[in-house]
């Protein structure tokens, strides 16, 4: 909220507990499957953190988002790590809703065994659900788009250079896409069918893990399964 307080309710509305986080909360927020809140905290000094609040309103765990180097708040101030160069870094301005000090703020998605994917910049950085560090991922360009998840745990990035990139659970490009600027991102747990013509009818049975991405103008693009 404006105050700067986490306030945790029920499914009716009812307020559980409310908090105030040893930080300067920036504006995103998330739910992970285990029904923790997950807030980005700017302390006092040192990079930011990504925090976990169960729903009794007690701190789970935090994690050092030093990773994503700096990223842009609401209000335009950068918060994070060092900033990185060009060999590895982000690149100023290129934000979904950051502004020209840094990258926008880091998109969270989850993964099949309730893996946390943050995407911030040219980074992904992978925690556990106990908040520990499993892998970062360099990339070719900007993330310009909240991350999301195919129905088969894979990460799905849509970059400023026009690629959708499609990375492992475990961190690997599997694949980059080329779809053009994208204003919208999505998947499908699975679907009957493919889309890529070649590959001919499917199997009777077969399914595959369906990909939904809406272009910037206005074209929805259906990607099955490479």
């Amino acid at each position: 909220s404006e105050d700067r307080t986490l306030y945790l309710l029920s499914d009716s509305g009812a307020l559980l507990s409310h908090i105030v986080p040893s930080g300067r909360p920036l504006p995103a927020l998330a739910v992970d499957p285990a029904g923790r809140a997950l807030v980005i905290l700017v302390p006092p000094s040192g990079p930011a953190v990504l925090a976990a609040y169960t729903r009794l309103g007690r701190e789970a765990w935090r994690a050092s988002l030093e990773a994503l180097g700096q990223f842009a708040g609401a209000d335009g101030s950068t918060a994070g790590g060092p900033a990185r160069g060009a060999a590895g870094g982000s690149a100023p301005g290129a934000a979904v809703a950051g502004g020209a000090g840094g990258s926008a703020l880091p998109g969270l998605a989850f993964g099949a065994d309730e893996r946390i994917f943050v995407a911030g910049g040219r980074r992904v950085l992978c925690l556990s659900q106990a908040g520990k560090r499993l892998w970062v991922l360099d990339l070719p360009a900007d993330c310009v788009l909240a991350p999301a998840v195919d129905g088969a745990g894979r990460l799905l990035l849509a970059l400023s250079d026009g690629n959708l990139a499609v990375v492992s659970p475990y961190g690997v490009v599997e694949a980059l896409v080329s779809t053009g600027p994208l204003s919208a991102l999505g998947a499908f747990a699975c679907a009957a069918w493919r889309t890529d013509s070649a590959a001919g009818p499917p199997a009777a049975g077969a399914e595959a893990p369906l990909i939904a991405a809406g272009t910037a103008g206005g074209e929805v693009l259906l990607i099955g399964r490479q």
